[in-house]
This record gives structure tokens, sequence and C-alpha cells, in this order.
């Protein structure tokens, strides 16, 4: 056989098959239906033949990788909703393990379906007349990408496929980018249980005498040990069930304050022409401890009165013209114009709502805005003149040890020498801030006179007091919120004593309260990036979809076909396998394909009473000599 008929068999397998003695219709039959059946049997019904055709031909390998896929997708997708701001340590497998373990099942299921999807489109392929050049072209690119990327006009579904399977690959990064771990503040609601007690017994935090007039002497033991608590920023408290940081709302022993409208006084520095000294108040702090008794008996709240005076809209002007100083350093002198505000502001208990913060067992408060009264504290009766204790004078000793502030300007004039009537350049006038210690200076703003020069009033007189009030108040109900606290660890109830109005009769009033509050803790959880996980669900969906088209047609098979060495001799018609055909010119079995430029037959040999398939050159002059035969021949030769 000339390289022309060679080409021919390999190009046009159509027409070789025309000049077969077994038509055409007879291969494909055989690929479709099978062997024809020897025994006779009824005529197949409609549902039959479809039953048959789409059920019992069903690659059911190919799906069931195709469904692995899916069922991987899904996984991947399901498990990075859910791990989405979750506590790492409710996953006893991270995500990121997950993810890795359904990425390769997805790439491998992947993989497994487009080999199966490639045998039903080869066998497709060749049902509708493909040359063996076009079939060996559709294996190259179902199992080479190269191929299939160079495959031009000739690019088909198995092409489109592979290249897409292929680049399935990057869908493990993309997963592992769309899981990560960070930390996250995490809020969730609790119940807090402990003791704080609304009010505070009668006699809490100091001793009384009552000897003419009653005065605080001194703090108890139990407030003492509050202030030392306050100094080394602890708290006493047995409020339980906050595993992180806590916030909440809490009620507590208070105080409400009650101020009245500021009085304001006017004042200057003058001077005379004798020896003289002037001082006027500029900033004074000063607390009182006191009863305030009603109308009704014996009924009195006790109270802590503060003063508050400090000078506001302090200006300078030049003396009269009359009466200028003409000093060494010719510095005029100036008047010092202040106006003097004074506030006076009560506090008397109350029932407060503290916002507090809690990490652990340490107890913080937060602003002072943050603090609501609930109620005041009604009225017991307590006679002044037979005085025990008192429940707030304590802290007005401790206002008064902090806050103890007397700040006022001196202005001292002196002579050097006698004078005369208009002679004033002997006149030495010096300014100072007596009182302005280390508590007081920290309220002070602008005051700086300048060494080298005494007189520079002018400067000195610049200068503004800032309000002590806040401060004063964070402390107040720092104390009192710590010896609310304190009081309801070590009480269950408070006795508030007989109430002369008889609305409340004797009180007893339970410490034990349920708090809620909002727990705050630093969280390491895990986040999802969705941008990743879309194109993750993109690709892998993308890969699905790709291999599933290369399945159509499987119906049209006969039965599960592979590309096994039976169903190719088969479908090649060898020489010893059932629907081979007769070249009627030559008499020889018709070539199975092209080996090295050669025409081979492949067919069945048996030998030692096994069966093997092999290549056989077509050279036997009679159509009886099989391979089988010249096999013998040749090993009789032998």
């Amino acid at each position: 056989m000339d390289l022309q008929q060679e080409r021919q068999l390999i190009e046009e397998p159509n027409k070789t098959f025309q000049q077969s003695t077994t038509p055409r219709s007879s291969y494909v039959s055989h690929i479709q239906n099978g062997p024809p059946r020897r025994d006779h049997q009824e005529e197949p019904t409609h549902m039959t033949i479809l039953r048959s055709q789409y059920i019992e031909r069903f690659p059911y390998n190919g799906f069931t990788a195709v469904l692995f896929a899916f069922a991987s997708t899904i996984a991947a997708i399901f498990v990075l909703v859910r791990s989405h701001e979750k506590p790492i340590h409710h996953w006893p497998i991270q995500p990121s393990v997950v993810l890795s373990i359904a990425s390769a099942i997805f790439k491998l299921s992947l993989a497994f379906a487009l080999a199966e999807g490639t045998i039903v489109f080869c066998w497709n392929r060749a049902l509708k007349g493909s040359t063996i050049k076009n079939l060996s072209r559709d294996w190259e690119m179902a199992t080479n990408v190269q191929a299939a990327l160079l495959a031009g006009r000739h690019l088909n579904l198995v092409a489109i496929a592979t290249i897409v399977v292929t680049l399935c690959a990057i869908i493990g990064p993309i997963l592992q980018k769309a899981s990560t771990v960070t930390t996250w503040t995490l809020e969730e609601p609790v119940l807090l249980h402990g003791h704080v007690a609304p009010v505070l017994p009668r006699g809490f935090s100091a001793k009384v005498s009552s000897e003419l007039h009653p005065y605080p002497v001194g703090v108890t033991s139990s407030f003492a040990g509050l202030i030392r608590e306050m100094n080394y920023k602890n708290y006493t408290t047995d409020i339980k069930g906050c595993a992180g940081n806590c916030s909440g709302v809490v009620r507590g022993a208070g105080l409400v304050r009650t101020c009245n409208e500021p009085t304001y006084e006017n004042w200057n520095l003058t001077w005379g022409r004798s020896t003289a000294n002037y001082s006027w108040p500029v900033f004074q702090v000063s607390t009182h401890w006191d009863f305030a008794s009603e109308s009704y008996g014996n009924d009195a709240h006790e109270r802590i009165e503060l003063t508050i005076a400090k000078t506001t809209s302090m200006t300078t002007t030049d003396g009269p013209p009359d009466v200028q100083i003409n000093a060494p350093l010719n510095h005029p002198f100036q008047f010092c114009n202040a106006l003097l505000s004074t506030t006076v502001c009560n506090f008397t208990l109350a029932v407060m709502e503290y916002e507090f913060t809690m990490t652990d067992n340490n107890i913080q408060l937060l602003e002072l805005q943050n603090i609501k009264k609930v109620e005041e504290v009604p009225g017991r009766y307590q006679d002044p003149s037979n005085l025990y204790g008192s429940t707030i004078a304590g802290l007005a000793l401790y206002l008064q040890t902090r806050y103890a502030l007397n700040v006022s300007m001196q202005v001292k004039v002196q002579f050097w020498e006698k004078p005369t009537p208009y002679d004033l350049d002997s006149l030495l006038v010096a300014y100072s801030l007596v009182g302005l210690d280390t508590s007081a200076s920290q309220y002070v703003h602008g005051y700086d006179i300048d060494p080298n020069d005494p007189y520079s009033i002018g400067t000195a007189c610049n200068y503004t007091w800032s309000d002590p009030m806040n401060d004063i108040m964070k402390d107040l109900n720092d104390l009192m919120f710590r010896s609310a606290l304190y009081v309801g660890s070590t009480n269950e109830q408070v006795a508030l004593g007989h109430d002369p109005r008889n609305e409340y009769g004797t009180m007893n009033v339970s410490t034990k309260q349920d708090i809620n509050a909002t727990q705050t803790s630093e969280e390491v959880i895990f986040k999802t990036n969705f941008a990743y996980m879309a194109g993750g669900l993109v690709v892998m969906l993308v890969g699905i979809l790709s291999v599933v088209p290369i399945f159509f047609g499987y119906w049209n098979l006969s039965h599960h076909t592979r590309l096994n060495p039976f169903d190719m001799a088969q479908a090649f018609h060898s020489t010893d396998l059932p629907g081979a055909s007769v070249l009627p010119h030559t008499g020889l079995r018709e070539p199975s394909g092209v080996i090295d430029g050669e025409n081979k037959v492949f067919g069945v040999i048996t030998e030692d009473g096994k069966s093997k398939l092999m290549y056989e050159e077509p050279q036997s002059p009679t159509p009886t000599n099989t391979v089988e035969e010249r096999m013998l021949e040749r090993m009789s030769q032998q």
C-alpha cells in the first residue's frame, strides 16, 4: 500500500468504510447499540428506549466527579459565610484547613470529570465520522493544555474545558485569601451580679462632736480605708459575671448638687502716697458641713456647702495723668480692675445611677455627665444635739484637706526715701499672689511676672482661673461610689432608721443588684473577604460548567465506553473481534491505523490458553489467514 493510500486511510475513513463489505452503518450501530441481539425479543416501547439511552448509558463516574466538585464548592462557600466574624476557638478545625481540603477535592474531581468527559466526547466525534487525525488532536487537547491553547480554528469544547480546568488551579490561593484571621472587639449583653448599696448607713464616714455645735472631729476607719484605696486606684467589689471588659449602669449612693446663681463684685487696686499694703481675694475654695433643718419636726438633711470664688474679666487701665510714676525704668503705674464671682453649692444624699467600666475586678466610673440622679434620700430623724456620727461629714473633711484654697493678690507700695509731695521717683510697687501653692497653681492661667521688672502689674493682671468644680465632683462621685461598693460587699441590707414623715417607716434597703451590662472582649476571629469569595465562586462554577457540556451525547453510545484496547480494537474492526470488515480488493482485514508509517491491524492472539491483543501487519494473501494463524506459523518456523 503506497503513501497516498495510507493518508487516505487516516484522513478519510468514511471512504474506507464505503469500500468495505460491511457498511459503515453497521460500525455506527455497533457503537450506538452494541452487538446485535441473537435471541428474539419483543419490540421495546418508547419509555424503554428512553431508559436505555438516558439512564442505563448515563456516565455515572463522570457526573459523580462533577457532583463532588459542586459539593466542594458549596462546602467552601458555607465555611466562608459561617466563619465570618466568628471567634477562632469556636472552630475545632480552622476554616483555612477546610478550604484547603475543599479546593483539593474540587481540583481532583474536576480533572477526573474532564478525563471521563473526554472519552464520551471522542466517541461521539468518532460516530460522526471524524478522522483519526482529528480524534488524535482532540485527545491531545484534552491531555495537554499547550495543545488546547494552540488549537486555533480547531478549538472545541474539550480544548475550552482543558484550559478552564487548568486555570482552576488558582482556586486554592483565592480561597485562602478569602479567609483571614484578625483581632476584633466583640460586644455581647451580660447580666452581672453583686452588692452595691443604694444608700449609706448613718454615721458611715465621720465622727461628730455634739458639744456646742455639731462638728466633725475625724473620719471613721472604714472611710479612711476607702481614701487609701482611692490613692492606690483600688476598688473593693464583689460584682461577678464579667469575663472581659464590661460597661453598664448601676444604682448606688451618691450626692446631688444644687448651686445658686453666681454673685459678682467689682474691685480695683489703688494706691496712696504713703506706705500701704493692699490684698484682694482672687481665688478661694472652702467647704462646710452642716444640717439644713426643715420646717417639719426634727427632720434634718446633712449637707456639704461648697463655696468657689474666683476673679474674672481682669483688665488694666492707666492711672490718672497727675499720678503717673516716673520710676528709673520709666514704667507707668497701672490700675488692675477685676470682677470677683462667687458660687455656693450644696451637696445632699441621693440615689444615683453610675455608668461604669469593669475589667476583671477593677471598676472605673465614666464621665461626670453620665451620672444621673434617681431620687433623693428622704430625711431621717437625727437630733443635732445628740449626734454620734455623720454619713457625709467625712467627705467634707476630705474636700477641706484637698481643696482648701485661698489665693489673694497683694500690692505693696514702699518709698525708698522720704518723698516730696510730687516726687515719686523713689516709689517701689511690688505685686504678688499670696497662697499660690501647688494645689492652686494648677488652676491659674496666664500668670507671668517678669522677675526683672517689679513694676509689671499689667502682666500680672492678665490671668484667669479655671473652675475646680469638675475635679471636686469627680472626687466626690469616686468616694461615694467606693463607699456604695464597700457597704454593699459587707452588708446584705442597710438600715436607715425612722422616717419622721412616716412615708417610708423603718427603712431597710437591700444591697443586692442584678446589673445589665455590655461585655466587650478582644477576640481573635475569622474575617471573610467576600470579594475573594465571589471570585473563587465564579472560578469554581465556570470550571464545572466547562466540563458538563462534553458529556452531551452519551445517550448515543451503546455502553459505558472507555479508551481501553478492547473498545478501540472493536471500533477499528480488529481481525478477531466482532464487527471487523474485509477490504474486497485485497482480501485483507481493514487496517486499524498507522504506526511508525506502516499500516497495522489490531487483534487477539491466544498463547498458552491466554488471549492478548497485538498489532500485526496486514500482509496475509488470503482472507482466512488471521493474525493468530500467522503468529502460529511464525512460531513453527522458528
